[in-house]
């Protein structure tokens, strides 16, 4: 997560300056023989070493993809390609459990030929990626373009300073309010992610010191943390996304208003679930939690769109960065927190409170951001 959040910015400016397609190849590349690399490791620090080189993969690719994305969608159809495209991470993160099938039961081939299958599976994929994936023509964009979008036209030779760029990143209070609400949500979702397996398991043991026995192990507990999450991330992200766009030939803020009206709805559901996680059920903190992945997955569909109209779109990928060096930042932080409360006997559910009140800050920074006129969605 660090050496992912450090190197954001660092590949969303090569995606802006060079090719966003070539940047995509190379994260590809460093992915796969990161991959590979993982399961021939033969120490804790060899290990140790190479996951944080999954960071500089994954730094180089989101920026350029969602930018790419984002170039040839000019129009009313941006928000739903950016979620078609994140649609696919979260279905690789429900679908992650097969790695551990072809680790253990059935398969038995063990974490680190694992490991090598999925590398040499990259690699594959990268031939793919080098003879079809293209950056668009600056006609070929202009071409695209409708008359609700007003952004600038996407140049194959982009020429600027660093001074040029960073002012064009940071010259509106809009991106700074965006870089708020991707700190509260990153929190929120990391959170989530490293530590609500634990805080499920935390719950199953309070239910029993009780005397309230479920017939729930641990595993299934894991099990419930990310199949619902991901479930409905991957059903909100396409059908936020689709309500962005139709909503967006009305009033050109929808991109803004949809994950803020969605912050705001989960936001109280999640306080509810801290609050009140025992008195609850298992199930029903199981089920009000999962409202995080329906903010999530309208957040990630709009973003990208969002972020198009409130800096210079020029440097969209590196905008983009920023947002991931903060989102992921909050993410390291609260990964090492959730620690640090464990050793010292602190209920995971404060953290979960603490996400809880992020997202209803973050629907009302949404709602607060810099508003675009209405006259070319309305013509």
């Amino acid at each position: 997560l660090i050496v992912y959040a450090a190197l954001s910015p660092v590949g969303g400016y090569l995606a802006d300056r060079f090719s966003r397609s070539f940047i995509i190849m190379c994260s590809l590349v460093v992915w796969s023989v990161v991959t590979w690399m993982t399961g021939k490791s033969e120490t804790y620090e060899e290990l140790l070493f190479w996951r944080g080189m999954m960071g500089v993969s994954e730094a180089f690719y989101i920026p350029a993809a969602l930018a790419l994305i984002t170039d040839y969608h000019r129009g009313g159809t941006r928000s739903l390609a950016t979620g078609l495209h994140m649609s696919g991470i979260y279905a690789g993160q429900a679908l992650a459990g097969c790695g551990a099938l072809m680790a253990g039961d059935p398969c038995q081939l063990g974490w680190r030929l694992t490991f090598e299958v999925f590398g040499f599976i990259g690699v594959a994929y990268g031939l793919i990626v080098l003879f079809f994936l293209r950056d668009p023509k600056a006609e070929e964009a202009s071409a695209t373009e409708t008359a609700e979008e007003t952004e600038t036209p996407v140049s194959t030779a982009p020429s600027f300073t660093m001074g040029q760029m960073l002012k064009g990143v940071f010259s509106g209070r809009g991106m700074y309010m965006l870089l708020l609400m991707i700190a509260f949500a990153g929190y929120t979702n990391w959170f989530l992610l490293n530590w609500y397996p634990r805080l499920l398991q935390d719950f199953l043991a309070n239910l029993h010191a009780l005397g309230l026995n479920l017939d729930i192990t641990d595993e299934d507990a894991a099990v419930h943390s990310t199949s619902w999450l991901s479930l409905t991330k991957y059903i909100s992200v396409l059908g936020c996304a689709l309500l962005a766009d139709l909503w967006y030939l009305r009033n050109k803020n929808a991109r803004a208003y949809v994950p803020g009206i969605a912050f705001c709805l989960a936001g109280p559901c999640v306080l509810l679930a801290a609050c009140f996680d025992v008195q609850l059920g298992f199930y029903a903190v199981v089920a009000l939690v999962a409202t995080q992945g329906i903010a999530q997955g309208a957040m990630d569909a709009t973003l990208m769109p969002v972020l198009r109209t409130t800096i210079d779109e020029r440097f969209s990928a590196t905008g983009y960065g920023f947002l991931n060096l903060t989102s992921v930042g909050a993410g390291a932080l609260v990964a090492w927190l959730g620690g640090w409360m464990k050793d010292k006997d602190v209920a995971l559910t404060t953290l979960l409170t603490i996400g809880g009140i992020a997202m209803i800050l973050c629907g009302l920074i949404l709602f607060c951001l810099p508003k675009k006129s209405n006259d070319a969605a309305k013509a």
